[in-house]
């Protein structure tokens, strides 16, 4: 670093920008923690100078995170991956290792890098390479070229995936050693008793009942004789197995847990070739189980938040104030989310009033059993004026003790409707007076028309009188 510095220096005055780009990469290098024969950037690691005597690292975890490209090349020192050497370049694509000594890639070397597409490890020194620190990868390339492989059945699954056409090994020129020291294609490599495993097991689908037992069992072929062994990390069950050394191999599951419906039982079984993975998979029958009733929660619509569990899945009827719900396009249940075991949903009410408040009960049922529970739901107080509240009561949507039909949830004899017997006679006597006054005006009316009609026609009338008064 101090004599790239000092050149920078002693040419400052002709070359000004390669001196500052200069004085940049040098302190940015540093900045990453680089190893001296390196260069590194943000994204980039490369090593083309010797000098390198493990895989290098930078200064922090979150740096080595952000590198998507490595190449390392012309080392002296012979490298090798080991189990953890690469764990913290979890963003890796594309990993270049050439004419670096490579011997060795340990079985977990890439289990970090699940981003890792690319590959090249040509111009080393494998004289055989395992299949098993690619099982993990989706390679688009895997450059094998210029390696001292020996013909035997350590690099049979080499030739496998050239016949598959997979990570482009079909189109590489790729040889090997016989055992007369013969350099051959690797294509054409015939090795004896070197075969991929096959797995098979008694049963592909098994159901059963919750808390019961059962025994499955898993055997393979292949030569070398592979190794079978059950993946067991998953299982919530209790169980035991047998050597995965001696096949078949049995695993017993032991008062089976709702938990395991719908798990993958998966048997493997492996050698130098390859492997091959059979499953069996598992259906646990159970009662169902509210694991979920919360209170009501108001959103564009209300809704009365529930989670239930159980196989086959769970009828589901709700009831409102112990009576059956019939469902509408008002109040309905909706179900959000389900998964093999669980439904997670609503019940759903839109513009629910006072008639709604109440309790709600869950009721959810199966073959093999069933479960309920109950929540009070308060939506509205009463209107005014249609129960015992005061006509000044002020927030219908603030919810206090007032129940269903007027009645205080500590008072059963609240008033409820006016008395309809009581109105109906005061009405009538009403009608009684208003129809009495009616007829009397009416007669009053009739008598002095009647009297006027009568006095204009009569001898005795007023005008006879007024006319015998002015002859006098």
């Amino acid at each position: 670093m101090n004599s790239s510095l000092t050149g920078c220096w002693c040419h400052g005055l002709r070359l000004p920008l390669l001196c500052f780009l200069g004085v940049l990469l040098a302190f940015g290098s540093s900045a990453l923690g680089c190893p001296s024969p390196c260069r590194c950037s943000a994204t980039k690691i490369t090593c083309t100078e010797p000098g390198i005597v493990a895989f290098p690292e930078l200064a922090s975890a979150a740096e080595m995170e952000n590198i998507t490209d490595i190449y390392i090349a012309n080392q002296t020192n012979p490298l090798n991956i080991n189990d953890h050497d690469m764990d913290s370049y979890t963003g890796l694509r594309n990993l270049t290792l050439v004419n670096c000594g490579l011997t060795f890639i340990s079985r977990q070397g890439f289990f970090n890098n699940p981003r890792l597409q690319y590959i090249n490890l040509a111009n080393n020194r494998f004289s055989s390479l395992s299949w098993k620190p690619f099982r993990y990868l989706q390679l688009t390339h895997l450059v094998l070229t210029e390696n001292p492989f020996l013909c035997d059945c350590g690099i049979a699954w080499i030739q496998i995936w050239q016949q598959k056409g997979l990570a482009t090994l079909d189109v590489q020129n790729l040889t090997c050693r016989d055992e007369n020291d013969l350099r051959i294609t690797l294509s054409h490599m015939r090795i004896q008793n070197c075969e991929m495993p096959k797995t098979s097991v008694n049963v592909t689908h098994l159901t059963v009942i919750k808390g019961g037992d059962v025994a499955i069992k898993c055997s393979a072929t292949g030569h070398p004789n592979p190794s079978v062994d059950w993946e067991k990390q998953k299982l919530h069950s209790s169980f035991q197995s047998t050597e995965a050394s001696r096949p078949p191999v049995i695993l017993k599951l032991n008062n089976i847990s709702s938990s395991d419906n719908g798990q993958q039982l998966i048997c493997t079984a492996e050698n130098v070739v390859g492997e091959s993975i059979v499953v069996v998979n598992l259906t646990v029958f159970f009662p169902p189980k509210i694991i979920l009733l919360g209170e009501a929660i108001p959103d564009h619509r209300w809704c009365i938040p529930f989670s239930v569990t159980g196989n086959p899945p769970p009828r589901i009827q709700w009831y409102h104030n112990n009576y059956p719900l019939n469902e509408t396009d008002f109040i309905l249940t909706q179900i959000h989310e389900e998964n093999i075991s669980e439904q997670h949903g609503c019940l759903q009410l839109d513009n629910p009033t006072h008639l709604n408040n109440g309790n709600y009960t869950l009721c959810v049922d199966n073959d093999w059993g069933q479960d309920k529970g109950t929540v009070y739901a308060h939506f509205m107080h009463h209107p005014p004026g249609s129960g015992n509240e005061p006509l000044t009561d002020p927030g219908f949507y603030d919810a206090d003790e007032q129940d269903m039909f007027g009645m205080n949830s500590d008072n059963s004899t609240a008033m409820g409707p006016p008395n309809v017997t009581e109105k109906t006679t005061e009405d009538s006597m009403t009608m009684y007076v208003i129809v009495g006054i009616s007829l009397l005006m009416v007669t009053g009316i009739s008598l002095g028309i009647g009297i006027v009609k009568f006095g204009k026609h009569s001898k005795f009338g007023m005008k006879g009188r007024q006319r015998h008064i002015v002859e006098w």
